[in-house]
């Protein structure tokens, strides 16, 4: 086992990178706020918003899910003025970060006249003043809620009693910035990720899926957002309010920092790192956010789960736990060095009395001078032999690397995710090294593509042949072992056929095809979309000598299995043809006549002048 070191590991590795501002609409349309009530602290809602034009493309994007603050103070009514010195009223003055673009304040107390008002310090005495007030409301339904159209630099807050008995009144407020509403590729430190199709439905309905994670949400906690959605015709902005009920934790691989909120004595048993085969240094990083005497714990796994879903670590255990020392009075490390097992347990434990918010990070690699290499992972095709029905293709496309997932929605729909690395210019050749990529979800707007990132994937090679992805999708992480598909090429006229790799015609760019060639083999999978331009995966594959002629590929429909679920044995329909064409050792051409089946509605009738996406396989064996 690997010994036990004291390491500093730079605090600003755990710094969180701010969003970019989107131009503003002319004209926003701002829905009623929406409640969703959730078990975890990371996860999904599926939402949907009426009233848009059928058939329209659609754009939408999200704000993060920020915490309010939050003073409780009981209030007894009595005194009508609500800037009068009085038991009748709480304040607070806030200064406000440039960067935030909207303010909301609510005040709530059960079963009494509550009233909430905004105003700007404008004379700089850090009280409410009647000239300086920019929004008031009156309570509806227990909750007052007030959303001033302009936000300054110093501004109050304030809740007033009119009626009642003594009761306890919470004042909150959120701040978030409208600069996550983006218009494209969302950030990964976002702790809030929306995705949409590409077009407004027959009903005028679109349904949007918000995923979130990293909000260290305990239970009772609120969380508050936006989502915005743009067609041609019609813009829109919904806040999204989720509350949590629930105090246990949701399986997680971790791929950067996360913030965890514990209870007074709990233990987070369901986060986990994985160490790339050939690494012989693993480190670990908390950091307290608040007080509370938290430890943090590194806890190996001698093998690696069947998955997809991470179990629960074992019973802490002194003698397979390594803690982390104390840096400073705000940060714990523990870094270990040695032959490394490849799953570890990140274990964060509450001993105090309190809540208690921390901030975790953990990672593996190569000591520095030691002369050690990772593995590589080669390009090409995986799959899992007790999960059939879904694998990756895995290619270097110029400086970086292009990864397509073909995979089932939760009802078993096909459905497909694309990966790519930012661009290194240091690795344009040869096979991967342990990949940690960007996820995206596509949709078709009838003309171009629009990607929304809905998490990560990560590539940890075994040997040659096999390889662990890792993936964290719509909140929830997952971790699979694949295998190597084939290797080699078949021969036409004496000549090898280079085509294993992916594929796309350029006037159609968010389309394309992965394509799999041996001399008894052939496998296509078409990455394309139905009538609403959400993606679905079509296969068509033949057995046998490989033949380069004219008789066209039967084109399959997969109704297959949750990626979380159990596995079952994917259901084939016949949708249409495949017909493709080889010249001079390479893919040219390939033509897709289909219609969906089953719940999928529409077709896909194309021809496409095709050319790879960087690198085909080779033909090595």
């Amino acid at each position: 086992m690997p010994k036990a070191r004291a390491l500093v590991l730079a605090a600003a590795t755990l710094a969180t990178t701010a969003g970019l501002a989107m131009p503003a609409s002319a004209q926003v349309e701002l829905l009623d706020e929406v409640r969703q009530t959730v078990q975890s602290e990371s996860g999904y809602v599926d939402l949907e918003i009426p009233g848009f034009a059928p058939g329209e493309p659609v754009m939408a994007s999200s704000t993060e899910l920020n915490a309010p603050r939050l003073v409780i103070q009981t209030l007894s009514a009595g005194e009508p003025n609500p800037y009068a010195d009085s038991p009748s009223r709480v304040f607070r003055f806030i200064a406000i970060n440039r960067f935030y673009r909207t303010l909301q304040v609510e005040a709530e107390a059960a079963g009494a006249d509550v009233d909430v008002y905004v105003g700007v310090d404008s004379n700089g005495n850090r009280r409410p003043d009647p000239e300086e007030e920019s929004c008031r409301a009156s309570a509806l339904d227990s909750v007052a809620r007030c959303i001033p159209e302009n936000i300054d630099q110093y501004m109050w807050v304030m809740a007033h009693h009119r009626g009642g008995d003594t009761v306890p009144v919470h004042l909150r407020w959120f701040l978030y910035f409208d600069g996550y509403l983006r218009d494209d590729k969302q950030q990964d430190s976002s702790n809030a990720l929306v995705s949409a199709p590409g077009r407004v439905g027959d009903d005028g309905t679109v349904p949007l899926r918000l995923s979130y994670s990293g909000t260290a949400m305990a239970d009772g906690d609120l969380r508050l957002g936006r989502v915005r959605v743009s067609t041609p015709s019609r813009t829109v902005e919904m806040p999204v309010r989720l509350q949590r009920e629930g105090s246990g934790f949701s399986p997680t691989l971790l791929m950067g920092e996360r913030e965890i909120t514990l209870e007074p004595g709990q233990v987070h048993d369901q986060l986990a790192v994985l160490a790339p085969a050939g690494s012989n240094l693993i480190r670990g990083l908390m950091e307290r956010v608040n007080a509370e005497p938290v430890a943090l714990m590194l806890r190996p796994k001698a093998s690696l789960p069947a998955g997809p879903l991470l179990p629960a670590a074992p019973i802490l255990n002194g003698e397979e736990s390594y803690r982390a020392l104390p840096i400073n009075a705000r940060y714990d490390q523990v870094t270990l060095l040695g032959d490394l097992p490849m799953l570890w347990y990140v274990t964060p434990v509450n001993y105090g009395q309190q809540r208690a918010v921390v901030r975790v990070l953990a990672g593996a690699g190569i000591e520095e001078d030691s002369g050690a290499q990772l593995r590589t992972v080669r390009q090409g095709s995986y799959f899992n032999p007790a999960r059939s029905g879904h694998g990756v293709f895995v290619y270097r496309s110029g400086n970086a690397i292009s990864l397509l997932w073909y995979t089932y929605e939760e009802d078993g729909d096909p459905t497909w995710l694309y990966a790519q690395s930012e661009a290194d210019p240091q690795a344009a050749t040869g096979d991967l090294g342990p990949s940690y990529l960007p996820l995206y979800r596509s949709a078709w707007l009838g003309d171009k593509q629009r990607l929304y990132e809905v998490g990560h994937i990560a590539l940890y090679p075994l040997s040659d042949n096999s390889l662990v992805m890792a993936y964290q999708l719509d909140g929830r992480s997952g971790l699979e072992t694949l295998q190597y598909f084939l290797t080699g090429c078949p021969g036409v006229d004496g000549s090898p056929v280079d085509a294993s790799g992916h594929w796309f015609d350029p006037a159609r760019a968010g389309s394309g095809y992965s394509v799999q060639v041996h001399p008894d083999y052939e496998f296509i999978a078409s990455f394309i979309y139905d009538r609403l331009g959400r993606p679905r995966f079509l296969v068509a594959e033949r057995g046998g000598a490989f033949d380069a002629g004219d008789r066209p590929l039967v084109l399959e429909q997969l109704q297959g299995f949750d990626p979380f679920g159990p596995h079952s044995q994917p259901v084939r329909t016949a949708v249409g043809v495949l017909n493709r064409r080889y010249a001079q050792g390479a893919l040219e051409q390939v033509s897709v006549d289909a219609a969906f089946a089953g719940g999928v509605d529409g077709d896909w009738r194309v021809t496409d002048q095709v050319r790879p996406l960087g690198q085909t396989q080779g033909c090595a064996p």
